[in-house]
């Protein structure tokens, strides 16, 4: 598939590719994309993102190119989603977007509001602001809204064999990203032992030629 100039601008919602919460239930929120695909896709000159995971879990998105879009490229949207998998996929150009989140001002070649996803050897090239941002909410956002999920408290999954690089600020950005043992946020005020931070790994990714920095943190 090469959709060119697709994704409605000014529009929420309106994606090149929007997997929409369809499928079999999940277990607490969305659907279940275990047996979907998305492969082998040249989306480019959209104005409105490129690949959208919303409300969905163990989706597989695999070896598309991104090229010249508007906004986050590769767009987790609601914090809800986990165990998608992104294999070898290309984000190149991701430019400003002032009609859609805040956010899209300072867009990512992938953005990502929960941490419990895995992200294998992709390429994030050339973003207005970032290669790889991790972004994650307190809680679920939007139609996934739930006050019981901490989305910044969830484990990391797989981060391995990423590279950003020409990036207008930094290649990866890690904010408000805090894991726990139980997904939940440690309580500083009483204590407890029963719930500790865990590590994450980020393991062998490169990132070089982008105008701040190559990986930070924040928050």
């Amino acid at each position: 598939s090469r959709p060119p100039f697709a994704g409605q601008a000014y529009a929420l919602g309106r994606y090149p590719f929007h997997i929409h919460t369809v499928g079999q239930p999940y277990e607490t929120h969305g659907s279940d994309q275990s047996e979907s695909n998305i492969e082998g896709c040249a989306i480019h000159k959209t104005f409105n993102r490129a690949i959208t995971a919303h409300a969905c879990h163990n989706l597989n998105i695999k070896r598309n190119v991104a090229y010249n879009s508007m906004g986050h490229q590769y767009f987790v949207e609601d914090g809800i989603e986990t165990g998608n998998t992104y294999t070898e996929n290309v984000g190149l150009i991701a430019h400003r977007a002032f009609s859609l989140l805040n956010t899209d001002q300072t867009p990512a070649v992938f953005w990502i509001t929960n941490p419990n996803n895995n992200f294998i050897r992709n390429r994030a090239v050339g973003g207005h602001s970032f290669g790889f941002w991790f972004d994650a909410p307190a809680h679920p956002t939007g139609p996934s809204a739930d006050a019981s999920v901490y989305c910044r408290n969830q484990p990391l999954g797989v981060f391995d064999g990423n590279v950003a690089h020409s990036n207008g600020d930094s290649g990866f950005w890690l904010s408000e990203v805090d894991p726990t043992n139980t997904a939940t946020p440690v309580d500083w005020r009483y204590g407890s032992a029963d719930v500790h931070r865990i590590s994450g790994v980020m393991s062998n990714c490169v990132a070089w030629g982008n105008h701040a920095s190559g990986a930070a943190t924040v928050g």
